[in-house]
This record gives C-alpha cells, sequence and structure tokens, in this order.
C-alpha cells in the first residue's frame, strides 16, 4: 500500500528533524555551560550577557515584588512582560529558570516540523493538476538549516527571545495560512491571540496585526479572481468576521499592558523601543554619515563609525540631546519623545535617509550566524567579543592571515575568516535563490506571503541589521530558496531533456 509507505517515510523525516533540533541545542547548551563554569565573572548560564541579563531580573522581580519594575518603585516601560512574565512563571513552578530552555527547544522541534510541512505544500509550477509536491528532499533542507543555525541554536538554548518569538511566529503563520482543520473567526481569533502574544514578547510583531489580515483579503481576492476573473470581489460578511476575528484577539492580549503604561506614563504605546531604536541606531548613524560629508560609502561608513569614529558619534549625540531636550515637556521623559526626533530627522532628509537605509539593510541577508555565535562563546568564555558585525569579524581574520606571527597564527586566522565567508556566500545564494521564487512565482499568493514577511523584518530592522534579528525572518526565506531552487533545477532538467529528445528524432 503506496499510503502506508507514505506515511511511514513522513513519520521518519519528522523524526529526523526532532532529532537535529534537540542534538543541536542540548550540545550548545552542554558547550555553554561549560564555557560559563570556567569563567567565574560569568553569569550563571542560561543567562548570557545583554538582554539575557535584563529578562532574568525583570522575571525575578515579578516574583520578589509582585510588580514588573526594573528597580524597586521604577515601573518598566521599555520591553512588554511576556517573556519575563513566562521566566517568571517556570521559576514559581521549578524553582529555576533554566527549564525554559526546554520549552524553547519543543517549541523549535515543533517549528522546524512545520517549516518542512509548508515547503511540502508547494506544487512544482509547471506541474499537471492535482500532481505531485516539491519532493521531500527540497523540503527538508529550510527545516535542516533552520534547526541548524547557530544563531537559533544558540537563542533556543540560552534565556533569549529570539528563538522563542520565531518558533511561536512561524506556528502563527501555519495556523493563519496552511491549516485547513479551523476556518472562519475562530481561526483568525486564535491567530490575533498569538499576533498579541508575539507583541508581547518582542513589540516588533505589533504591526503584524494589520500584516496578516491584509494578506489573508489578499489571498480571498486572488482566489476569486484566478476562478473568475470577470467577478467582482467584494469583503463579505465572513470576510470581516475574520479580520475583526484577528484584531479583537489582538486586542484582547495588548489592551491591559498599553492601560498599565497610561496609568504609569501617560501613553498607550506597547513600547518605546521602535522609537529609542530608531533614534539611537538608524538615524545616528545617519546623522554621522551625513557629518562625514558623505565623502564614504554608507555601508562602509556605519561600520566604521560603530566601532572606530568616537568623534563624529560624539557630535551627533551632542546634537540628539539638545534636540530631544528641547522637544521633551518639562519634567517627563525623554524616552516618550525620542521617536517623534527620529521622524523630524528623517523627513528634513527623507530621500537621503531612504537610501542610507536600504543600503545597511544588506547585511540582513549577509550577516553570519557563525560569526556571532564564535563572538557568544567569546563573551561567556571571557567577557569579550559581544555584539561584533560580522563584517569586522572577517576583516579581522583577513587582516591576521596577510599579516600571520607564525604558521599557527595564520592557520588560526583562516580557521577564523573561511566559515564567516562560505556562510556570507551561502546566504547570498539564499537571497538569489528567493528572488528567483519571486520572479517565476509572483502569482502563487504564498510566495509573496513569504516574501512580505522577510521584508517586514528586513525593513524594520534596518541598519541594525546583524544574524540575530534575520532569525524570524529566515523561516521564509529559506523556503523561498528552496522553491527558487526547485525551478531552476526543474527547468534545467526539461530543458536537457527536450533538447535530447531533438538529437534522438533527428538521429533517427
Amino acid at each position: 500500500m503506496w499510503w502506508y509507505g507514505r506515511v511511514h517515510r513522513e513519520q521518519a523525516i519528522v523524526a529526523l528533524i526532532v532529532a537535529v533540533v534537540v542534538i543541536a541545542r542540548v550540545a550548545s547548551f552542554a558547550y555553554f555551560s561549560s564555557l560559563a563554569a570556567g569563567n567565574p565573572d560569568a553569569n550563571p548560564y542560561p543567562v548570557v550577557a545583554g538582554d539575557s541579563v535584563h529578562y532574568a531580573q525583570w522575571g525575578n522581580n515579578l516574583l520578589t515584588l509582585h510588580a514588573y519594575q526594573e528597580t524597586p518603585g521604577e515601573p518598566l516601560r521599555a520591553a512588554p512582560p511576556g517573556y519575563p512574565a513566562l521566566l517568571a512563571g517556570i521559576k514559581f513552578v521549578t524553582g529555576s529558570m533554566t527549564p525554559v530552555v526546554i520549552l524553547q527547544i519543543l517549541l523549535a522541534s515543533l517549528a522546524s516540523v512545520l517549516i518542512y510541512r509548508m515547503a511540502r505544500t508547494f506544487t512544482p509550477l509547471e506541474a499537471k493538476p492535482l500532481t505531485g509536491l516539491i519532493p521531500a528532499p527540497y523540503a527538508l533542507l529550510p527545516a535542516l538549516v533552520y534547526a541548524l543555525d547557530p544563531m537559533t541554536v544558540f537563542s533556543d538554548s540560552a534565556i533569549m527571545t529570539d528563538g522563542i518569538f520565531s518558533a511561536l511566529l512561524v506556528c502563527t503563520v501555519y495556523v493563519a495560512f496552511f491549516q485547513s482543520r479551523v476556518r472562519g473567526p475562530v481561526r483568525w481569533g486564535l491567530v490575533g491571540l498569538l499576533l498579541g502574544g508575539l507583541t508581547m514578547i518582542r513589540p516588533i510583531a505589533e504591526f503584524l496585526v494589520v500584516v496578516f489580515p491584509a494578506m489573508y483579503l489578499l489571498r480571498e481576492w486572488l482566489a476569486v479572481r484566478q476562478s473568475n476573473p470577470m467577478s467582482d470581489v467584494r469583503v463579505d460578511g465572513a470576510r470581516w468576521k475574520a479580520t475583526v476575528a484577528c484584531i479583537a484577539g489582538f486586542v484582547l492580549v495588548v489592551t491591559p499592558w498599553m492601560i498599565r503604561n497610561h496609568t504609569h506614563f501617560g501613553s498607550y504605546e506597547i513600547s518605546p523601543l521602535g522609537g529609542h531604536n530608531l533614534l539611537t541606531f538608524s538615524v545616528r548613524g545617519f546623522l554621522a554619515w551625513r557629518v562625514l560629508g558623505e565623502t564614504e560609502q554608507p555601508l562602509p561608513a556605519i561600520l566604521v563609525l560603530r566601532h572606530a569614529n568616537d568623534p563624529v558619534f560624539s557630535a551627533v549625540d551632542a546634537t540628539i540631546a539638545k534636540d530631544l531636550a528641547a522637544i521633551t515637556p518639562q519634567g517627563e521623559d525623554t524616552q516618550s519623545y525620542e521617536g517623534q526626533l527620529a521622524v523630524r530627522y528623517i523627513l528634513h532628509d527623507p530621500i537621503g535617509y531612504a537610501y542610507f537605509h536600504a543600503v545597511n539593510t544588506i547585511p540582513f541577508f549577509l550577516s553570519s550566524s557563525i560569526a556571532f555565535y564564535g563572538q557568544l562563546a567569546e563573551q561567556v568564555r571571557d567577557n569579550q567579543g559581544f555584539y561584533a558585525p560580522t563584517m569586522l569579524a572577517l576583516f579581522d581574520g583577513l587582516g591576521r592571515m596577510r599579516h600571520p606571527e607564525s604558521l599557527a597564527s595564520f592557520t588560526a586566522a583562516v580557521l577564523d575568516a573561511a566559515p564567516i565567508l562560505l556562510e556570507m556566500m551561502f546566504w547570498m545564494l539564499v537571497s538569489l535563490l528567493a528572488l528567483i521564487a519571486l520572479i517565476l512565482r509572483r502569482r502563487d499568493f504564498s510566495i509573496l506571503l513569504f516574501v512580505v514577511l522577510v521584508a517586514y523584518f528586513a525593513a524594520l530592522t534596518g541598519p541594525m541589521a546583524m544574524a540575530r534579528y534575520r532569525v524570524p525572518a529566515e523561516p521564509y526565506l529559506l523556503i523561498l530558496a528552496v522553491v527558487g531552487a526547485y525551478e531552476v533545477v526543474h527547468r534545467l532538467k526539461n530543458a536537457w531533456h527536450e533538447r535530447t529528445n531533438i538529437r534522438t528524432s533527428a538521429g533517427s
């Protein structure tokens, strides 16, 4: 029985995916635990430097202070409480925050399986009706790459939001657009709840409540137009109910937090972090680039400015501080007005900023997870090397190759630079294949959906681009690449067969 063999094969593939996910993350957890144990100044793993420390602290404060506060008496505003609340709940039940790693590994396993299943839904462009899906080996590739990506492996095995956010987003995308058991308002109400939960973990998700219903309505419009191009497509009652259910579910989750923020800070905003990041990273770099007289190309300029051009940054920082103080009413927190000031700077030269932002989004598609993983290991081992851009890590290795002190140092430099360079070439190929998928299958809704999701995170990340911030977009970028690769291979095979048949016919 053919169906039995197929079911057995699918079960084996799922088991393989889950095994790869679990083994990679358990191994990473053991590795970083050993590094932390050898460094008396390191945080007790799975807590690492940076955001991880803050999440653990905020979770502990929820348990001890019974309030979401940075310090006693100071309500926390910068980050929503989703992840700290999860940490607090786990610690309350188990006595430790470490079991959150188990939950993250389970969610990563589920997400990787769903990535495989979403990739399998694609039918070859030139396939006959109701026949054939993209072969399982192709669909397996994005799941395995995601499962083995060093950044996802690390974030799933430490107290960080990146992995759990990405996994839950995959689940949300699957529920919204790829499952068929639950339909209508119930499905979209659940999607809204999930989007609200994602926003409470990382506020970058707050605009997805617009993206998801919009893509749903687009799918319905395309379905009707493809079946009957002359028909009048309207947003009927069922579509309105689904859209409203999605928004209602989202509002239900985020409203208590927004009311709390208004009570303490006089603002209903979910988080000021977006405005803060826009000003202190994107716009700050843009202003520094302009101080240089635009004599440097924007991408190299920002790499230099982040690390070596302190006088320029000092002048820019002084200007920002002066302008921020000027627009902040006396007695109010300047944090509330950072986004407003950033927009003012952008509107002063929108074309120049658009160019700067677009060029500095390129690292989003090229940054090395291997380099980032090595920097994280160095941080845990000896408290150095945290969050350095990929290009600087690559240039450092290449520089040591040009002027080696010994054969051993040359070999070490090669071993440092080669993996980074190869991974950058890999992501360049992935991006090219994703573009091919868009060109060849631009009328395919799933392709458009994945392109929108990748563009969403790339655009909002902008000049902050690094491997860490690419993690939520990687599942969709990888699926697009696999679809593009399959179409290229499929067309080359067909062209080869046609040429062979012509030669055979001519010979006979």
